[in-house]
């Protein structure tokens, strides 16, 4: 599964996209509306040594698709 990818939409403070990408060796992205909660989650995936697999989106899900 390491070439596999997982979008997590209202990704909150990134626990699934963290733990997914620690557990199956994949690439996670998860978007985020809440600049607050885009950090902490940001510095939790530093944190894990995910940094190079984790990213994070400040962005609303409603206009998702044009990332």
């Amino acid at each position: 599964m390491a070439d596999e990818t997982v979008l997590e939409l209202a990704a909150g403070l990134g626990n699934s996209v963290i733990a997914l990408a620690k557990r199956y060796n994949i690439q996670a992205v998860g978007i985020e509306k809440d600049p607050n909660l885009v950090a902490k989650a940001r510095a939790k995936a530093r944190s894990a040594g995910l940094s190079d697999r984790v990213k994070f989106i400040e962005k609303t899900i409603i206009n998702y698709h044009k990332l």
